[in-house]
């Protein structure tokens, strides 16, 4: 179970080196273009639900929200692991994942301390599958040759095949709100936890601290009790307001044990495994929106796959900074189609300059003018989603033709769906195979399961 097909998941695998904050950047800069009205009604949905995160809108109001809080309290609690913790290989289980925001920020924490840590299994749960779908994509980037094990379930649901494997190892227990869950679910995951096979488990536990209503805090203290863990081998910390970060007013309870005898070192996976879903069948891949911040956005609505954007993510990946910007504007402006198709899509996604759909529209005319395929192709995506010019699939298929004849293989694809579909022109099978067998020649895996869909081989 992991998003893919996405609009995010393509821009989380542009992210060069990723870290939470680039991540969470993704977020942030959704959020921050909604007007007050909108961003209002949005948190309003997202505490009247209790935090539930099933639409990408909540995905990123939550993070938005959310996240720096946490990893401020994941940061300080990894802090408090052992030296020798991070030698040796360990498993990952993460009770209530959410975005994966606990594996996130471990890597950071890797990275800053300049600390190797081998997770040889990440075993991500929770009840929403919206999260683990997220969770697991947001693991495989920081994680990438680690197993990962999603459990769609809630806390009181699982059962002990859900979280060990049966075999004695090293595991690192994560729970981010324990004081969330019910003393009745904090019972059952400690008899679970208490029946595991004979390991080395390492216990982090880190929440909101309640002075004022000690009741709040008492699952954690029937997780020790539970688990039969003494109080003086406990690192214990709690944190009131304006105590944890200064002029903030979080607040941080801490919990950091560990049960069991140390293990003998085991050997590294050979290679990454797979995903392994559990008791739940992994979700359709999503249409990919023709609202895409990227250079490609994609035909909607239509039965036909829509095509693959390898050919444009690597400017994504190109280093810039704010006084580029200006260099380029002087090159566009002198003229240069490469430069004006490129400050198109800075306009077009906000990248170093602010989001204008009209100025992204007037750069990549200006570059389309000048016969550069790359723009027509992103005009004609303009026209198809109406964004910076009235919707018009007829001027869509004109920008696709253009961009098509000189090789751009999306453009060739993205026609074939045009004809197919009918949108904008006479529906025409036959032109529509003739694109797809154009961009099929060339290697587009899209266009060549478009040609499979209708029995066609090469």
């Amino acid at each position: 179970m992991m998003e893919h097909g996405t609009n995010y998941s393509f821009l989380i695998e542009t992210l060069q080196s990723p870290t939470f904050h680039s991540v969470k950047a993704l977020s942030d800069r959704f959020i921050s273009e909604l007007s007050d009205d909108q961003r209002n009604k949005l948190f309003d949905e997202l505490k009247d639900s209790g935090n539930l995160q099933e639409t990408e809108p909540q995905l990123a109001a939550y993070l938005y929200a959310f996240g720096d809080l946490h990893e401020a309290r994941l940061q300080k609690a990894y802090s408090c692991l052992p030296q020798s913790f991070f030698s040796e290989e360990i498993e990952w289980i993460d009770y209530g994942c959410g975005q994966g925001l606990g594996a996130m920020v471990y890597h950071d924490f890797l990275q800053a301390q300049n600390l190797t840590s081998l997770v040889r299994r990440f075993t991500l749960i929770d009840p929403s599958e919206r999260c683990l779908q997220r969770a697991a994509l947001h693991v495989r980037r920081f994680f990438p040759h680690s197993e990962i094990r999603t459990v769609c379930k809630y806390m009181d649901e699982l059962k002990a095949d859900d979280l060990f494997s049966g075999t004695p190892q090293r595991t690192l227990h994560l729970f981010s709100n324990l004081p969330g869950m019910s003393i009745r679910t904090v019972e059952h995951l400690a008899a679970l936890i208490g029946d595991a096979p004979e390991g080395y488990h390492s216990f982090v536990c880190v929440g909101p601290y309640y002075r004022h209503m000690p009741e709040r805090m008492a699952q954690l203290d029937v997780l020790l009790e539970r688990l039969k863990i003494p109080k003086e081998a406990v690192v214990s910390e709690d944190c009131g307001e304006d105590e944890f970060v200064p002029g903030r007013s979080w607040t941080c309870a801490l919990r950091i044990f560990v049960k069991g005898k140390q293990m003998p070192k085991s050997e590294p996976p050979a290679e990454a495994p797979l995903v392994v879903p559990v008791a739940s069948e992994e979700l359709p891949e999503p249409d990919i929106s023709a609202d895409a911040s990227s250079h490609e956005e994609l035909p909607v609505d239509s039965g036909e796959e829509k095509p693959q954007i390898d050919q444009i993510l690597d400017a994504l990946n190109e280093p810039e900074e704010p006084e580029y910007v200006g260099q380029l504007r002087a090159a566009a402006e002198q003229g240069e189609a490469a430069a004006q198709n490129r400050l198109g899509y800075l306009y077009d996604v906000g990248k170093d300059v602010f989001q204008n759909d009209a100025e992204a529209v007037r750069w990549y005319r200006r570059a389309a003018a000048q016969d550069y395929a790359m723009a027509q192709y992103n005009l004609g995506n303009r026209y198809l989603a109406g964004r910076g010019v009235p919707q018009d699939y007829g001027e869509a298929a004109k920008w696709y033709l253009k961009a098509a004849e000189q090789g751009v293989l999306p453009a060739m694809n993205n026609l074939g769906v045009i004809y197919a579909t009918g949108q904008g022109v006479k529906r025409n099978e036959a032109e529509a195979v003739k694109w797809y067998r154009k961009a099929a020649a060339k290697g587009d895996q899209t266009a060549i399961r478009n040609l499979r869909k209708r029995g066609i081989s090469d």
